[in-house]
């Protein structure tokens, strides 16, 4: 009789690291997936931050021409 109830939590136990097991693969896989998924949103944010240095650029550009052009035709 006891070595039934032993080898039945043997098998119980062993049935729960399987589940973990499985469990763990799981986790393991949407790390993958979430580290790729990161690494697009930095690469993405990489782009978006050189085109919004190049559209400051063209803005301060574009005023500094209108005011030059404002102070030629005596507008100021």
């Amino acid at each position: 009789m006891n070595e039934e109830v032993i080898k039945e939590k043997i098998k119980r136990n062993e049935i729960r690291i399987n589940r973990h097991s499985d469990e763990i693969d799981e986790l393991k896989i949407a790390n993958i997936e979430s580290k790729a998924e990161l690494k697009a949103l930095c690469e993405n944010l990489n782009s978006l931050t050189s085109m919004l240095k190049w559209l400051i650029g063209t803005m301060i550009t574009t005023l500094i021409g209108f005011f030059i052009f404002a102070i030629q035709k005596g507008i100021f």
